[in-house]
Parts: C-alpha cells; sequence; structure tokens
C-alpha cells in the first residue's frame, strides 16, 4: 500500500487518517513488526488495532534547532509554521504522552533511537490495550 495516501489534509485543516486505509494496513499484516509513523486527530479511533504506542519527543529547543537546520520548506520556512509547532509542543505532545506506552526522548543518534524502538517493539512489556 503506497503509505502516502494514509493522511490526508485540506486547507486550513489538520492532518487526518484515512481510517478505511490505516484499518487495512493493520488488518494485512501478519509477520514481523509494522511501524506505523506520526499522529492525527482521529488516531484514537484506530488504537484498538495497534499493539504498542511509542512517543518520540524532544525537548523545544532542540525541535527548534532541527527545524532551523532544515532547508526552508514545511514547517520551518517561517517563524508563524515555527510557533505553530511550538503551540503543538505544549498542547498536543501532553495528549499523545497520555496515550503512549513507552516513550523515547530523541536527543541521541538515530541508531540508537531506532534500536530502542525495536527492542520495546519485540519486549513482551504492554501497558495499554492490545489486538
Amino acid at each position: 500500500m503506497d503509505s502516502s495516501a494514509i493522511l490526508v489534509s485540506r486547507e486550513g485543516k489538520d492532518w487526518v487518517w484515512q481510517e478505511d486505509k490505516v484499518r487495512e494496513l493493520l488488518a494485512g499484516h501478519n509477520q514481523g513488526n509494522l511501524f506505523v509513523s506520526g499522529c492525527a486527530q482521529n488516531m484514537v479511533r484506530l488504537f484498538p488495532l495497534i499493539d504498542k504506542i511509542v512517543l518520540l519527543s524532544a525537548p523545544a529547543a532542540t525541535i527548534m534547532r532541527r527545524l532551523e537546520s532544515r532547508a526552508s520548506n514545511g514547517y520551518s520556512d517561517t517563524e508563524a509554521k515555527r510557533c505553530k509547532v511550538r503551540e503543538l509542543i505544549t498542547v498536543v505532545e501532553p495528549l499523545l504522552r497520555q496515550s503512549a506506552d513507552y516513550e523515547i526522548t530523541t536527543t541521541r543518534p538515530v541508531g540508537e533511537t531506532a534500536d530502542e524502538i525495536v527492542g520495546f517493539a519485540n519486549s513482551a512489556h504492554v501497558v495499554g490495550w492490545s489486538k
């Protein structure tokens, strides 16, 4: 399945998961680990289909440095967009933290973060719900 078809957005609206496509993706997976990245307002309706939820976080200052170092596009191309990111960190991140089974702070090298994600995915540890 083309993963770009899972998220949709309309001008002035936040991203949402196309629930039918995400359900199809999750139902069709039966071997190994499947990692789905991102968040959307409607994702909570799909939580019963997800074994484990990991929140990847970083201090706001780290996120701002990362955004400022990117090419001028996406979230980093205007101060207004960076302001929106700071707002989302303040408002949305605590909600995501409540839904997460595990949180990883991503201030270390990417490989170490990936190793921790895979380690958690392969562990028997499940705090929330499961299939």
